[in-house]
C-alpha cells in the first residue's frame, strides 16, 4: 500500500580513509577523553558475552547475507586501504541483539518482540576480533550509551529501554544501542 507507514528507516554514514577526516576525529576524541575517565568509575556494565570473530568472518557472513563488499573480505580489504577485513555492521548487530533478547527472555514464557531499536556504529570491527557485549546495569552506564547515540540520533531515554554496547579490545564502542522489547 502507498499509504502504509515505513517499517524501517535508516541513515547511512560511510567510512573514509581520508587524512582530513581522521585528524578531525582525533581532535574530537582528545576533548572527550577526560570525561570518559571521570565517568568510568560510576559505570557498571554486565558482560553478556565475548564473541570470537575469525579472520574470515566477513566472508562467512557474506555467504549468508550477500554482502561481499571488499572491505569485509580477507586479502581483498588491504587493496581498498584497510589493515585487515572488517565485520559487517549487520553481523555485529544481529549477534548482539540475539544475545540481549535471549538474556531478557530467560525467565519468561512469553515471547518478546523488538518494539524500538536505535543504534550507532562507532568504530569498525577489524578481524580477527574478540569483541565484548556489555549490557548497561545502572543509570550511569545507560547515560553513557545514550551519549554515544545522541550525535547521530534524536535519542530519548525511555524508562523501559535497555542499552548495550559492543566493545573492541581497546575498550572502544563498535556499536551502541537502545532497545525496547
Amino acid at each position: 500500500k502507498d499509504d502504509a507507514p515505513p517499517v524501517w528507516y535508516g541513515e547511512v554514514v560511510l567510512l573514509s580513509r581520508s587524512a582530513s577526516v581522521r585528524s578531525k576525529s582525533r581532535s574530537a576524541k582528545d576533548g572527550r577523553q577526560g570525561d570518559a575517565k571521570k565517568d568510568a568509575e560510576d559505570v557498571q556494565d554486565r558482560q553478556l558475552r565475548q564473541f570470537a570473530l575469525p579472520f574470515n568472518a566477513g566472508l562467512q557472513y557474506g555467504r549468508a547475507s550477500g554482502d561481499y563488499n571488499p572491505h569485509h573480505l580477507p586479502y581483498v580489504a588491504a587493496l581498498v586501504g584497510y589493515k585487515s577485513p572488517i565485520a559487517q555492521g549487520m553481523h555485529t548487530l544481529a549477534a548482539s541483539l540475539g544475545e540481549v533478547i535471549c538474556d531478557q527472555c530467560r525467565d519468561d514464557d512469553v515471547p518478546k518482540f523488538v518494539r524500538h531499536l536505535e543504534l550507532a556504529w562507532k568504530v569498525p570491527c577489524f578481524l580477527p576480533s574478540r569483541p565484548t557485549l556489555l549490557l548497561d546495569d545502572n543509570a550511569a552506564a545507560k547515560r553513557r550509551t545514550m551519549e554515544l547515540l545522541k550525535p547521530r540520533h534524536a535519542a530519548k531515554e525511555r524508562d523501559e529501554s535497555l542499552t548495550f554496547r559492543l566493545m573492541d579490545k581497546r575498550d572502544r564502542p563498535i556499536l551502541a544501542a537502545e532497545l525496547v522489547i
